[in-house]
């Protein structure tokens, strides 16, 4: 991704670069994603960083199905951290609930690979438990604190934020890269 500046998204082709590791729901239909190369930090303690996606389908009337947000963060105290994604409605979802320990979420360097975080609703598609059960550098498919089922039936059009909350003061981070990719049915 050289010459990629800091919060800009640059749109891939899901398949190409191995974002979609487990297969979509048979209902899912298609895809759309987009992948964000930061570095942003993540203020110390009661601060909150987050990368941006503007997400537009081909046409108007598609709907989320199922949505799958990939992390890499670097944080000196990753306990301190809540991960987030939030829908162009507004609807948002906890990923990880100071779930993690560790400095890494993810392995360096932020590449468009699978050796990130990523957080999906389905054990059956091969999650790997909750986040919690995991161990540094937690590389790999979790399930969410919360159901990303909040997101099924919503427009996938607008604004969508991966977001990484430090919600302790004493150490500092960066949200490294992130990606999110929908999965979408046509009405």
């Amino acid at each position: 991704m050289a010459g990629a500046r800091p919060g800009i998204g640059v749109l891939i082709a899901v398949g190409l670069l191995g974002l979609a590791a487990l297969p979509a729901p048979a209902s899912a239909g298609y895809t759309v994603s987009q992948y964000q190369i930061g570095p942003v930090s993540i203020p110390d303690g009661h601060g909150a960083a987050r990368l941006d996606f503007d997400l537009v389908g081909p046409g108007g009337g598609q709907t989320v199905s199922y949505v799958r947000p990939r992390f890499r963060i670097s944080h000196k105290r990753t306990r301190q951290l809540k991960l987030l994604i939030k829908g162009p409605d507004g609807t948002t979802v906890l990923l990880s609930n100071h779930d993690t320990r560790g400095r890494r979420l993810g392995q360096d360097p932020c590449a468009p690979d699978p050796n990130d975080v990523a957080f999906t609703g389905f054990y059956d598609l091969g999650a790997d438990g909750p986040i919690g059960e995991g161990s540094a550098p937690y590389v790999g498919d979790f399930v969410p604190f919360e159901p990303l089922s909040a997101f099924a039936g919503r427009s996938i059009g607008g604004d969508w934020q991966l977001v990484a909350k430090d919600t302790e003061p004493g150490k500092r981070g960066r949200l490294l890269c992130g990606a999110l990719i929908v999965y979408y049915t046509s009405s």
